[in-house]
């Protein structure tokens, strides 16, 4: 095992005794962690277990998830039957009020291992759900009211159960087992360039019952395909190195009761330490079933971020990048993100992406580039297609990006046509001065808005003229001009052809725009010689790519 899973949480209570537990007993042959659970019989009856102590501010900042191993055994209602018919529940009371939380059925379960620890269930709720939870009908005051139930001081964390048959043989069938909140999730770290973790690995961390495991958090559905409920680090400010590397994978965050702002995955670089964090994706998905997740991969001292072919689906949260790459290996390419929030790409190459279905507000970006460095070489070939009925802009250029920007291959889908609106294509954040964006190989409408500084769009097109025999051969040398048709003819490109027979240039005007191309390789002291080439061609939105055959002269 590569991986070494750290748990972040606070433990409530381990259930690995009965003091503070309202009822039961201990089970020291079946639980989800450690040496015991509290167990009961509830005999086609309704009844909870659960713990009592001291109140607990449950809204505090990092606290607010709350997790429950526990087990029905019985025959169910559905999950969500009216009223207190709600089979498997989270209960939770303030001392007055007595509020249930419906979670599992008869025709439901939610967070479950299918290997080793297969019985229990982990419950989830963020106290920050909670008025959603009860506007969606999903909430049942068994005294008091939710109206008056107060979740900074909670005194009775556990389950609640409806049973509709008997325990067998005078046993038991309600469980519930430790208690965790904390909205730290877990850890990983560990392995080593030729033993790497992954995500299976953690999988097995997670339905172990040993001490301290347990998690709830992530579970393997089938080979390669994991759930998830909860925050995930990779890497530590720490101690340790951490080397982290899975493919082909599908990683998706349940629709749990929690808001947008409690799903994330966190990777964490060390410079002071001198430990060493890399991470490698590729050719998998991370996906959101419902809830916001946020990629904050922005630490310092990360020594490589590989992420090549990944899809990031309706994750909806913010994705941020480092900025110091130039001191490391950080290369986010050929992915696609559908449905984040805003990207800030840090100082990473971040080429040949894709982002679509952006879920940023008007007026801000899908993809934001802040750093001094020129986006040449980090940021081509990037697709981005505006969100409809959100006027959005594609990049934002912060106030520390640089005065001249250059952008290879971009290709912008859907954005207006006119400078100085919310979905204009560039959004320059700089009050003052003057940025001019260069733009080469472009795909769509690259207009801008700008805070103040004056802003210079120069759109260029590639010109690409590869020069070949009658045999295919490629012909070096050849010189190779293109002319505008005005008066006199505006020579934009002359060049001589490579070995490869290629000759490339650039054009900055409007398109389509007719021109001419010549082709010659005549002088005297060429051998062979051919006869020269010359004809009107079209540069057009995507440039101009010609392939031009010359005769050899036989007469010379």
């Amino acid at each position: 095992m590569a991986v070494t899973v750290t748990e972040n949480r606070t433990v409530l209570d381990s259930a690995d005794a009965l003091t503070n537990w309202n009822q039961g007993a201990l089970d020291t042959s079946l639980y989800a962690e450690a040496s015991a659970s509290v167990t009961y019989a509830v005999n086609t009856s309704t009844d909870q277990l659960f713990w009592s102590g001291t109140a607990v501010n449950f809204t505090t900042a990092g606290n607010e998830l709350i997790y429950i191993w526990t087990q029905n055994s019985a025959v169910q209602n559905a999950w969500n039957a009216s009223g207190g018919s709600a089979s498997h529940a989270i209960w939770l009371s303030d001392g007055t009020n007595e509020i249930i939380l419906y979670n599992a059925g008869n025709d439901r379960t939610v967070f479950q291992h299918s290997i080793n620890q297969v019985l229990f269930q982990c419950f989830l709720i963020d106290v920050d759900y909670l008025d959603t939870k009860n506007t969606n009908g999903e909430i049942y005051a068994v005294s008091g009211s939710y109206a008056s139930f107060d979740p900074t001081a909670i005194t009775e964390v556990g389950a609640y159960y409806v049973t509709l048959s008997k325990a067998l043989a005078g046993g038991t069938n309600i469980w519930c087992d430790v208690i965790r909140y904390g909205t730290g999730g877990i850890s990983i770290t560990g392995g080593t360039t030729g033993d790497r973790g992954n995500f299976q690995e953690v999988c097995v961390e997670d339905r172990s019952t040993a001490d301290l495991k347990g998690h709830g958090i992530i579970r393997e559905y089938t080979a390669k395909t994991y759930g998830c409920q909860g925050p995930i680090t990779i890497g530590t400010t720490s101690t340790g190195d951490t080397w982290f590397e899975d493919s082909g994978f599908s990683l998706t965050f349940e629709d749990r009761d929690v808001g947008d702002d409690k799903f994330k995955i966190i990777l964490l670089g060390n410079v002071t330490g001198g430990e060493e964090t890399h991470l490698y994706l590729s050719n998998g998905t991370i996906a959101s079933a419902r809830p916001g997740v946020e990629l904050d991969f922005s630490s310092t001292g990360i020594n490589t971020i590989d992420i090549d072919g990944m899809t990031f689906s309706a994750l909806g949260g913010l994705i941020t990048f480092p900025t110091d790459s130039a001191s490391y290996s950080h290369d986010i390419v050929n992915s696609l993100f559908d449905g984040a929030d805003a990207i800030n790409a840090g100082a990473t190459t971040f080429t040949g992406n894709t982002i679509i279905s952006s879920v940023v507000a008007a007026d801000t970006s899908a993809l934001i580039w802040n750093v001094a460095t020129d986006p040449d070489g980090y940021l081509d070939n990037i697709t981005i297609a505006k969100t409809d009925g959100v006027a959005h802009h594609g990049i934002e250029f912060g106030t520390t990006s640089p005065l001249t920007i250059n952008l290879t291959n971009p290709t912008a889908i859907g954005f207006n046509a006119s400078d100085g609106q919310n979905d204009s294509f560039f959004h320059v954040k700089r009050t003052g001065g003057t940025v001019t964006i260069n733009v080469t190989g472009g795909v769509g409408n690259f207009k801008y808005k700008t805070a103040g500084a004056t802003v210079n769009v120069v759109q260029s097109v590639p010109i690409t003229i590869t020069v070949i025999d009658a045999d295919g051969d490629p012909i070096e040398n050849a010189q190779t001009s293109v002319f505008l048709l005005d008066s006199p003819y505006t020579e934009i490109m002359n060049k001589d052809t490579l070995a490869s027979g290629v000759a490339s240039g650039t054009y900055g005007g409007s398109t389509p725009e007719d021109v001419v191309v010549k082709v010659r390789k005549s002088e005297t002291t060429d051998d062979p010689r051919y006869f020269a080439y010359s004809r009107t061609q079209v540069i057009g939105s995507g440039g101009l790519t010609l392939t031009v055959t010359l005769e050899e002269n036989p007469f010379v």
